[in-house]
């Protein structure tokens, strides 16, 4: 383990480089001492002139220093030099000057043109971009866990707070002031002084207010605060102790997921930084936990933080397809257990934290929902085609609807988030935003507010199962047409049995089956009959376009269960083997007669099983 090359400075030089210390070389003036700039050896330092303080233990200031010039690591202010220096010098005493003897203690570290991190924390949260702010949390856990880890005995800050984390010209943090709090508590005065620092006592953990009891935690707990204090702002910081943590993190990464869509040009993995900001805040309320014993170490601190980022690499080098599910879905299995976990913490918040786009984006990508960009109408809404990140994508603008419940609305959006499989089209992003439009009244513009509902999913070069339903059996070859029900059979299963709760399609037709490449099916259009459903608009047109697909139970007194979406699929095998004139038939013979009918249009008998869905 190396050391730093500091050395003893004399007075003299420290005089000559700060112009005898002089209020136009000062920088700062802190609890310890005043902080000036000086330059040594073309280098720019910080020079701190230690307060004087009755009953300063010359021991302590020696055995404190050893530690200093041990340390040495990339996150912790480099020590250059320090002056321990004895002066005579007149002071006043009952009015008269008399010759005393004072005591000079003086450190030299590398100077931090950033300044300290306390200047970039307001009432909301850090002023500075999530991959800066994410960097200077895990700079100052590496730092912290060299001084805790590299020695036979730990060194302990006991007073690690926002202020004494310095930034250098790359924002890169590194801890100072180090045993610095010990000195000063060690005096006379200092115990009280320290108690009045209304700065210092926010950062210190109950059991040491209480009754004065040290040990690693104290810094663990000081470093939840700074961590807290980054990603919420003072003002956050208040609400973690009103909040359950579940409250906390999805207020808190709401909050940063608003902030990096604002931020121009940002178009990059949301849900990789968001995984960040999730992972960094649940660490720090474990980090100031009442009782120190369910504080975690910093070793295991900096440990989750490189499992996370080792993950995430990995994540990074798989095809996008299976990279999307990995992030994406609560449960994505033992491959990558610690995002497995991070996700079913942040179950709640999930769907607002990945898929949330700003209508700005949308507009610009759509060129203002332009009609050559336009692919169809249907009864939800707007189809237009644009490209976002490289990729080809489908953007529904959906009506606007009378009615229509915001919270059934994002309760959906949540659902389509969930839902990750080969056979079911992809959810990229939504935008839920509320606008000002001119509308005319009494031969008037005015402006009035609306609710810009928009889904986003996965550009699918291909067409609909209702292309190939005609009055006689689908047209497609046999293998074809069995991988079609197949797959169609295998993404309904995932939606009713892969969550928690079932996924219920409830508008599953030929439209909603769309064919891709080798004329797999990729089921579409899930939660929207149910969204739409809930207004007082279109129910006569949905009924009358789906009345054919909806179970009996459903049209005669409105039952819902998770077999509707089994009538439906039973209907859609049923008119891709018989066509629609077949389909009709189906209710007037018996099964077997039915079979029968089927097995004449030389369909094998092995395709029996699939045709009593329905019944």
């Amino acid at each position: 383990m190396g050391e730093n090359s500091s050395r003893d400075i004399t007075l003299q030089l420290l005089e000559a480089i700060t112009n005898n210390f002089s209020e136009d070389r000062k920088v700062g003036s802190g609890e310890y001492g005043d902080v000036y700039r000086g330059v040594l050896d073309g280098e720019d330092i910080a020079v701190k002139k230690l307060h004087f303080l009755e009953g300063t233990d010359d021991r302590q200031f020696h055995y404190e220093l050893r530690n200093l010039i041990k340390v040495s690591h990339k996150n912790v202010v480099r020590l250059i030099g320090y002056c321990y220096e004895s002066r005579h010098k007149y002071m006043e005493h009952n009015g008269e000057p008399v010759l005393a003897k004072r005591m000079e203690r003086v450190l030299c570290s590398e100077y931090m043109h950033g300044g300290s991190l306390d200047k970039h924390i307001a009432d909301e949260s850090c002023g500075l971009d999530w991959p800066t702010c994410y960097e200077i949390i895990k700079g100052t856990c590496e730092g912290l866990n060299h001084l805790h880890t590299s020695w036979d005995k730990p060194i302990f800050h006991l007073d690690l707070k926002a202020s004494n984390i310095l930034l250098d010209n790359s924002m890169k943090p590194k801890i100072s002031d180090i045993g610095l709090f010990k000195l000063v508590s060690s005096t006379k005065t200092g115990i009280k002084e320290i108690f009045t620092r209304r700065q210092s006592i926010w950062y210190m953990p109950p059991e040491y207010i209480d009754m004065g009891f040290i040990s690693k935690k104290f810094d663990v707990f000081s470093l939840g605060i700074i961590i807290i204090k980054v990603m919420a702002g003072n003002l956050g910081y208040s609400n973690c102790g009103i909040m359950s943590p579940k409250e906390f993190i999805k207020l808190v990464s709401e909050n940063w997921m608003k902030r990096l869509h604002a931020m121009p040009g940002y178009y990059s993995s949301h849900e990789i930084d968001i995984l960040r900001v999730i992972t960094c805040v649940e660490i720090a309320l474990r980090c100031v936990h009442k009782d120190r014993n369910e504080r975690p170490s910093i070793k295991d601190i900096v440990h989750e933080l490189e499992e996370l980022e080792a993950e995430i690499d990995r994540i990074m080098l798989l095809p996008p397809d299976r990279r999307q599910t990995l992030l994406f879905n609560q449960g994505p299995g033992p491959e990558f257990p610690k995002i497995n976990s991070l996700c079913m913490a942040c179950n709640l918040a999930q769907y607002k934290i990945i898929l949330d786009f700003k209508l700005s984006l949308i507009e610009a990508i759509t060129n203002g929902f332009s009609d050559d960009q336009k692919i169809c109408s249907d009864r939800y809404g707007d189809v237009y085609w644009a490209m976002h990140n490289g990729e080809e994508i489908v953007v529904k603008r959906l009506h606007s609807l009378q009615g229509l419940d915001d919270n059934g609305f994002l309760d959906e959006m949540y659902n389509l988030t969930k839902v990750h499989h080969k056979n079911i089209g992809r959810l990229i992003g939504y935008c839920y935003e509320p606008c000002l439009v001119n509308i005319e009244h009494n031969e008037e513009l005015v402006s009035a507010r609306t609710i810009e509902r928009i889904l986003c999913f996965e550009y699918m070069r291909g067409e609909s199962l209702d292309k190939h339903i005609a009055d006689e059996p689908c047209g497609l070859d046999w293998p074809i047409l069995y991988k079609i029900i197949k797959g169609t059979c295998e993404g309904l299963n995932h939606l009713l049995s892969a969550q928690e709760k079932p996924i219920l399609h409830l508008d599953l037709t030929p439209g909603n089956i769309f064919l891709v490449k080798g004329k797999t099916p990729k089921i579409v259009g899930f939660g929207l009959w149910r969204l739409i459903d809930s207004t007082k608009m279109h129910q006569t047109k949905i009924f009358k376009e789906t009345h054919g697909y909806m179970p009996p139970e459903y049209v005669d007194i409105g039952f819902i269960s998770n077999k509707y979406d089994v009538f439906s699929l039973g209907v859609i095998i049923i008119k891709m083997m018989a066509g629609n004139m077949g389909y009709s038939r189906c209710f007037k013979m018996s099964p077997k007669e039915f079979i029968e009918l089927v097995r004449k249009n030389s369909l094998s008998i092995y395709h029996e099983h699939h045709i009593f869905c329905a019944y």
